[in-house]
């Protein structure tokens, strides 16, 4: 067991969370405008360091968990 890292199922939940918290169901999600929209929105530049950190973070759990993965070699 990886202590810290996302697995698969909490990997899952956190997307449905942003799917319903987003009502993904929308045409902006599809143009894939609603993100970008969100980022723009930061308008200082400590929310935009807190939010490249989780972004960064999250992948950087993500590349740890899935390092092993043959798929993806």
């Amino acid at each position: 067991a990886v202590s810290g890292c996302y697995c698969h199922g909490t990997v899952i939940e956190s997307l449905e969370s942003l799917n319903n918290y987003f009502n993904s169901s929308g045409i902006d999600v599809e143009e894939k405008s609603l993100f970008l929209d969100i980022w723009r929105n930061w308008q200082k530049d400590g929310d935009m360091k807190i939010l490249q950190s989780q972004i960064i973070s999250f992948y950087l759990r993500l590349f740890e968990v899935l390092k092993d993965n043959q798929a993806i070699s």
